[in-house]
């Protein structure tokens, strides 16, 4: 028999473990982050596709509004005084009798259709000297390929052109800006350059340039403001004539819709042309007195 201890054992009883369970949490807390990464992955294709919906549709009116209008069809006529030549890059506008011995190369503003200059250019045509309107790339100049493409589709019409032609190129807007790059890269092959309804040059210095230029411009511009223009002076030739027209605004140098940004004109779309037509004509004229000069001193007859 076992002998009882003095002390007697107490005896533990360990309970049984009980399974614990996480604090319990609101209804639906812990489907929260899973259910959110969802959700916020379909806002933001939604957003995307909001925003690409709204981009389709301001570039849609951006087309329309910069279509050409407001002038007649005949314009883009063949007639007695002149003959107009479509190709795919080009519009060209030139006199049916002998032309003067300068041409103009036309560059558009972006995004508005080249036609919107052809009143221009028929002006100049009618004044004896041809006109050609380069086309832009998609109607845009907003990639250095496409302006550089641009620039090269002017090379191309100089170097096909008569040797005896002196070349004026001139631009609205952003065409502005690349005739201000032909300029600068090809300076020897023109005879001058005219920029309209531009703050341009900004970016380099043409100051040091002998060509005949001459800047356009509009008080009424709300894209190419009067401030703009001082601004940027002295980076072109101090021989630079300027032209400002009183009441003009940026829309009215073409025949197209009011432009986002722009003033309104206090002066009629028909007297802004004939302005600015008079200008290129006046640049075109210098140009063709030049080769007058040279070709009269190589045959030894006065001019």
């Amino acid at each position: 028999m076992w002998r009882e201890s003095r002390h007697a054992f107490t005896k533990f009883v360990i309970p049984p473990m009980e399974a614990t369970t996480p604090t319990s949490l609101p209804p639906g807390a812990e489907a929260t982050p899973s259910a959110s990464r969802p959700r916020r992955r379909r806002f933001i294709r939604l957003f995307f596709r909001v925003w690409l919906v709204l981009a389709a549709c301001f570039l849609f009116y951006l087309y329309y509004s910069y279509r050409a209008s407001g002038f007649p069809s005949t314009v883009l006529r063949t007639d007695a005084r002149v003959t107009v030549t479509f190709t795919a890059d080009t519009i060209a506008f030139t006199p049916t009798q002998q032309p003067e011995r300068a041409s103009l190369i036309f560059i558009p503003g972006a995004l508005v259709e080249p036609t919107a200059y052809a009143p221009l250019a028929r002006s100049v045509a009618e004044g004896g000297y041809t006109a050609i309107i380069v086309k832009l790339p998609w109607r845009m100049a907003s990639f250095d390929s496409q302006r550089q493409l641009v620039v090269s589709r002017v090379m191309q019409i100089i170097e096909s052109g008569a040797p005896t032609t002196r070349w004026v190129v001139a631009g609205h807007s952003v065409g502005g800006v690349l005739a201000c790059r032909a300029a600068r890269d090809y300076a020897d092959k023109l005879s001058g350059f005219v920029l309209i309804g531009t703050s341009h040059p900004r970016d380099f210095d043409l100051s040091h340039l002998s060509l005949d230029v001459t800047k356009i411009t509009a008080t009424n511009d709300g894209l190419a403001s009067q401030a703009e223009v001082k601004a940027n002076a002295k980076l072109l030739p101090p021989q630079t004539r300027w032209v400002m027209i009183e009441g003009g605004n940026h829309s009215q140098f073409g025949y197209y819709g009011f432009q986002l940004g722009d003033h309104r004109a206090a002066i009629s779309r028909a007297d802004q042309q004939a302005v600015t037509a008079q200008g290129l004509i006046e640049s075109l004229t210098q140009a063709s007195s030049a080769v007058e000069r040279v070709l009269g001193e190589d045959t030894g007859s006065p001019k």
